[in-house]
């Protein structure tokens, strides 16, 4: 049971993260949703019929898609632009592939590898 857990922590932990994030979002949605109903002089609605509302899912998607569009941005911009000294960045020192002369590259034959025939790609 030890070993199942420090080998599967860091999953528990992301997924433990998560559910509490959703607890907290449809928490603090209920209760502004149910301070809009009062606004209106609508009677409050129940915890259990909020979380099964279109009101609180289509707030929850709204919250995802715009997380996976800042982790796409942020992959876009990683793959493209540098900042030294991060981790996640390229070094901007170092000459890319796309920008090496001809002159630059090994034009000598490589050794062909166990499962390698002479015609092959």
């Amino acid at each position: 049971m030890r070993t199942i857990l420090r080998d599967t922590s860091l999953s528990m932990v992301m997924f433990g993260l998560f559910l509490l994030c959703l607890v907290g979002h449809s928490l603090a949605g209920h209760a502004d949703d149910n301070a809009d109903q009062q606004a209106h002089q609508h009677p409050p609605i129940r915890y259990r019929a909020y979380v099964t509302s279109s009101h609180f899912w289509a707030s929850v998607c709204e919250n995802w898609e715009s997380e996976f569009l800042q982790m796409a941005a942020y992959v876009l911009a990683t793959a493209f632009c540098f900042q030294r000294g991060s981790a996640e960045s390229k070094d901007p020192d170092t000459p890319r592939r796309w920008m090496k002369t001809r002159a630059s590259t090994n034009t000598s034959p490589r050794p062909l590898g166990q499962c390698a025939r002479g015609d092959s790609p």
